[in-house]
């Protein structure tokens, strides 16, 4: 099983896509909104809420080790500086609680959950943490401490086999750590669990020009190692060691034009390589290959581009590929969209499956498989969400409702009530605008914060009509507000679109007349006109909360 600290899909997707929607999320624009706070102190085995690391924190990156054990990285996305935390839970994510601050602290917002670190925990005790164009660190403690790899150049990537880590690093100075090209690579294996290496070796520069940056793709054994070198550029070049490095091998680098994304060896034996070519708006041409023979002949399994090429029904985006059980293959879908689709034959045949990425703004995901069909997708700085089966998907809880500024959260039950406001012209015009509105009536101040989830629904007690409402974070809403005693208010943008607008062969139309609306463990109710809605395509989007009475407009 591989785990590399910066890989193709988390180049591309992790820091655009998700510095992007958190730029909006929190309006942080500039990283001039640091200071010099000292991270919060948080006893370990403290319950982890919303607002327990600061202001909106939330969770992401989830490693689970087995039914019963997993790890995540925590922080809050709020202006200033953040700090990244190791949380655990024994539940399968229904709950988690502290475990330890990491050593990896960065700004949040734009500069946070851009650059999260990501988990990798061999056994219960030991772990490793990397961080994109970072250090590489490592902890026999399970997280309580964490000491840094010692690497003889920069932009570590590793895998592990056995005893055994290989790591591959780049020997770059400072100043020419933009030029790969001037930078040879070194392979260095450690003992797991160990900061310094055993063995190191030059890896030689073989046929791949002036382009030297090298990456591990896979390591079946401490003599075994697979590397690309030309790392993100086209017609990388595709290398096998058997002896630990003394010796290299070019294999046959199937990709062509396109830039190598993967390579995933099958409990089987079978290699797998994913490619990819970004043609614009992160879709282009995916190609999933095949081999039996170690590298030495390729054959392709999945293929598709914007052209309407199609083998095995996968996705024209980056594709980054999860190994489950029995040949069930998970895969986290690049590009705006997001998604996660499944393959139940070893990569010949996939679809697309129910998890609902778009509505927290898509991709990117990170899947963590466990046991043969059992998986969690952690959509980063969102939801969670969990199959055992490999078919059917549940969304794991939120975090529960903390303190802000000494508050508890609004809910029905303290005094705080949802109306439906006024409706106002939609863009485009077959949409219906609406603020929901909160009113506090108690005699107490309580708060709401971020992107509820909303959900259209028949006669209250029914089940919901239609996928659940889509996120919106292009206005910024959705931070903390504090709705004042006695009446003060907040509001949510809503909209729904007419079911008219689809045709009826792609539109079953249902009708609906209440929403579930829910802020973390507070869940609101609400009676609505008669809409249609389609079945099975989303009509209905959600902004954050914000002050006063206000739409989209």
């Amino acid at each position: 099983m591989t785990k590399r600290s910066t890989s193709t899909v988390r180049r591309t997707s992790l820091v655009a896509v998700i510095a992007t929607v958190l730029m909006l999320v929190s309006g942080v624009t500039d990283a001039a909104t640091t200071s010099t706070l000292q991270a919060p102190h948080v006893q370990p085995g403290t319950t982890l809420t919303d607002t327990t690391l600061g202001s909106g924190t939330v969770i992401g990156g989830v490693d689970m080790l087995s039914v019963s054990l997993g790890f995540a990285i925590a922080a809050p996305i709020d202006k200033g500086r953040g700090w990244f935390y190791l949380v655990e839970t024994t539940n399968l994510g229904k709950s988690w609680t502290v475990r330890a601050l990491l050593p990896t602290p960065s700004f949040v917002g734009i500069y946070g959950w851009g650059n999260e670190p990501s988990l990798d925990f061999v056994t219960p005790k030991i772990a490793y943490l990397s961080q994109y164009d970072g250090p590489l660190w490592v902890s026999d403690d399970g997280g309580a401490t964490w000491s840094k790899v010692l690497t003889p150049g920069i932009d570590p990537s590793y895998a592990l086999a056995t005893d055994t880590v290989s790591v591959v690093s780049d020997r770059c100075s400072a100043a020419a750590s933009e030029s790969p090209e001037s930078c040879s690579s070194d392979l260095s294996q450690y003992r797991v669990g160990a900061t310094s290496p055993y063995r190191t070796v030059r890896i030689p520069a073989i046929g791949v020009g002036q382009w030297r940056a090298g990456e591990v793709l896979e390591a079946q054994s401490p003599a075994s190692v697979v590397i690309q070198e030309g790392r993100d550029t086209p017609r990388s070049s595709l290398l096998s060691t058997a002896d630990a490095g003394a010796s290299w091998v070019q294999l046959d680098n199937p990709c062509k034009q396109l830039s190598i994304n993967q390579l995933l060896v099958t409990v089987g034996g079978e290699w797998q390589l994913t490619c990819f070519g970004d043609a614009g708006m992160s879709q282009g041409t995916s190609e999933l290959w095949s081999s039996h023979d170690g590298g030495g002949t390729w054959k392709i399994l999945a293929q598709a581009n914007e052209e309407g090429l199609d083998v095995g029904n996968i996705r024209d985006v980056s594709n980054t590929l999860y190994a489950g059980g029995h040949g069930i293959l998970f895969a986290a879908l690049g590009g705006a969209a997001g998604g996660v689709e499944v393959s139940m034959d070893g990569g010949s045949n996939w679809r697309l499956a129910n998890v609902a990425t778009n509505i927290y703004g898509g991709a990117p995901e990170i899947i963590s498989t466990f046991g043969p069909r059992g998986a969690i997708v952690s959509i980063q700085a969102d939801a969670q969400f969990l199959t055992l089966n490999a078919t059917s998907w549940t969304q794991l809880p939120t975090l529960p409702a903390g303190r802000y500024r000494g508050l508890s959260v609004c809910s029905a039950a303290k005094g705080t009530t949802i109306s439906l406001g006024t409706e106002e012209t939609g863009i485009p015009a077959d949409v219906r605008d609406y603020p929901l509105v909160f009113t506090n009536d108690s005699d107490r101040a309580c708060y709401l914060n971020g992107i509820p989830e909303v959900h259209a629904k028949r006669d209250g007690l029914r089940g919901p009509v239609g996928p659940p409402a889509r996120a919106d974070t292009s206005t910024g809403r959705g931070g903390f507000v504090i709705l004042k005693a006695h009446g003060g208010r907040a509001s949510v943008a809503f909209g729904v679109q007419a079911a008219h607008s689809y045709p009826r062969r792609y539109c079953v139309p249902r009708t609906m007349n209440s929403l579930q609306v829910r802020f973390n463990s507070s869940t609101f109710e609400l009676r609505t006109p008669n809409w249609l809605v389609c079945r099975d395509i989303g009509m209905t989007s959600v902004e954050g909360i914000t002050r006063g009475v206000e739409n989209w407009i």
